[in-house]
């Protein structure tokens, strides 16, 4: 009779224990879950920022491009300024003083 008493309080505690590894079991199965979940957000995160930068920086880089191109076109319309007011005596000094305003200005 205690043999079987024996036996039942083991196989209680067996089942006990059990149940408690289980429980501990799926406990860290969702706390996994929930950083896994945590993970696959700031990834979103990430790369939509990602995104956003890239095209901040396309947006940029046409920006300077079409700065460029202002520049280039400013530069050559002043150049032919400058030639033709080169070729009027007397107004050299009024050419280089445009000039010079000009460089003050954008710098």
């Amino acid at each position: 009779m205690e043999e079987s008493r024996d036996s039942a309080d083991a196989e209680n505690i067996n089942s006990h224990n059990e149940a408690e590894l289980r429980r501990q079991f799926e406990e860290r199965q969702q706390e996994t879950e929930h950083v896994y979940e945590l993970l696959e957000n700031k990834i979103q995160l990430l790369q939509e920022e990602s995104r956003l930068a890239k095209n901040e920086a396309a947006r940029m880089a046409a920006l300077v491009e079409a700065e460029k191109e202002c520049n280039l076109e400013l530069s050559e319309k002043l150049k032919g300024v400058t030639k033709e007011r080169e070729d009027v005596p007397g107004d050299r000094v009024k050419s280089d003083q445009y000039t010079e305003a000009l460089a003050q200005r954008d710098k």
